[in-house]
């Protein structure tokens, strides 16, 4: 006998109960760095989420986040990435370290001379990050080697000098209102573009946003601009640049969205890109294993992480494809998964996998029927609907399913199916718990079934079963 499935009353309202009923296990721990570099004590707060406390063995990549010593910039960090990672959004979790900072001006303003030595503070920042934050973070937490920096104004000043260097300390780096403009010239923006026409092969992810408002905001904005304009014109294929403008904003409310939209960005860019999907969508059986392999091996290129086609692996990205509603590649991906699993070493029970994998084959080749089917009834084309919801049924998936047995009914009732329509009716009101049928009553398209004795029964079964 089939489970009964209960349909949600509000997605929104369960999902906030559930996080109430969790006792947070999210913690921050405060280190106190006796620095040899600066000749004093220095503070960095260490914040490991939910799921890094939940998880003993997994690794997670660490993001640095400049003026930790102000709350306000480090809280909103934390919170916005638990936000995204809380609720389903498929943003990493990840360590944040907020770097306290008691010089602004002097640590973050690197004095670029003409020989392109660095101001001494900024160097002894540097230092210190490389030769006593680092190796602290990496020796006491569970770390992956690629390592992300946030930081405003000043701070993202920093972040993008710290990228234009042979071994960048960051990898990627969020800038919120960063003043590429320095000693009254483009200092920063020269040495960019230098930077980056020695080194075309750099991969580093830079997203950078500013504001409108304010003089000083405009000149930022301006200079930014600037880099923008060359980057695009020389077009380096590896780096990932990404500037936008946020209008109505000032130097002060830039860093909220820019952090929100810069964590999305990265995110985009950890999994595969855009190119590459579209390949993956593209692709034909024969040509479907190569494609992955050059998709991983592009991702242990940047996230220095490595990636092995193995079915786990395949499995991610078939994820990513069901998330985005792309059934017919994540079907695709599914088929070449379980496939490939009796070659994959790493598989230990493969016959409990290759299980796993038919049912997500099943249900992803239902979800591209319906689908498909929907689009065609929304068209008005109800015969070819109607097949292709022929086809999705005899699969014999139930679970899950009552919104796609919903919106076969017009197709079904369209084409005078009559027995098609009624065998719906019947597993929507034996098998689901539904909100009432005034969906089905005020449906015109159903009007044809009205008068069939079988109508009244379900309806009524309907509106029985409905939840309180």
């Amino acid at each position: 006998m089939f489970k009964k499935i209960i349909l949600s009353i509000c997605l929104l309202t369960s999902m906030f109960n559930g996080f109430s009923q969790v006792e947070p296990q999210a913690k921050t721990i405060n280190h106190t760095i006796n620095s040899k570099i600066f000749g004093k004590e220095r503070k960095i707060d260490v914040y490991l989420p939910e799921q890094y406390v939940a998880d003993s063995t997994g690794k997670m990549i660490v993001a640095y986040v400049f003026d930790g010593q102000f709350p306000p910039y480090f809280k909103m960090t934390t919170a916005i990435n638990d936000y995204y990672t809380l609720s389903g959004t498929t943003t990493l979790p990840m360590i944040i370290v907020g770097i306290h900072t008691e010089e602004r001006w002097t640590e973050f303003t690197p004095e670029i001379m003409k020989n392109d030595t660095l101001y001494e503070p900024t160097n002894q920042l540097m230092k210190h990050l490389e030769q006593e934050v680092f190796p602290l973070i990496e020796k006491n937490y569970r770390t992956e080697k690629f390592r992300f920096g946030i930081g405003h104004s000043l701070g993202g000043t920093f972040l993008l000098y710290s990228v234009f260097k042979e071994n960048p300390l960051f990898h990627g780096i969020i800038a919120a209102s960063p003043n590429m403009v320095m000693n009254g010239d483009d200092d920063l923006v020269k040495l960019g573009k230098n930077f980056l026409k020695k080194h075309p092969n750099n991969n580093s992810f830079v997203y950078v946003e500013s504001g409108t408002e304010g003089l000083m905001e405009q000149s930022f904005t301006q200079s930014i601009q600037r880099f923008d304009s060359i980057v695009k014109t020389n077009n380096f294929p590896h780096f990932d640049w990404s500037f936008n403008k946020i209008n109505q904003a000032n130097h002060m409310t830039t860093f909220v969205p820019s952090l929100s939209n810069g964590l999305i960005a990265f995110n985009s860019k950890w999994n595969i890109s855009e190119k590459e999907r579209n390949n993956l969508k593209l692709a034909d059986s024969s040509s479907l294993e190569k494609q992955l392999r050059n998709c991983f091996q592009n991702q242990e290129n940047f996230t220095k992480i490595p990636m092995q086609l193995t079915v786990t692996n395949v499995m991610k990205v078939n994820k990513q494809f069901e998330e985005a509603g792309d059934y017919e590649t994540a079907y695709k991906i599914s088929k070449f998964a379980f496939h490939f699993c009796d070659k994959d070493n790493s598989v230990v029970d493969k016959l409990a996998t290759k299980s796993k994998l038919k049912s997500y084959i099943e249900w992803q080749h239902f979800m591209a029927l319906t689908m498909k089917a929907k689009k065609e009834s929304e068209l008005k084309n109800y015969q070819v609907a109607k097949q292709l919801y022929d086809q999705a049924f005899k699969l014999d998936v139930l679970n899950g399913t009552f919104m796609q047995r919903i919106e076969c009914l017009d197709a079904y009732a369209m084409c005078n199916d009559k027995e098609g329509a009624f065998e719906q009716l019947r597993l929507l009101a034996e098998y689901f718990q539904l909100r009432g049928s005034a969906s089905f009553v005020n449906n015109p398209n159903l009007v044809s079934l009205h008068k069939d004795k079988r109508w009244k029964k379900y309806i009524k079964i309907i509106d029985t079963n409905n939840p309180k």
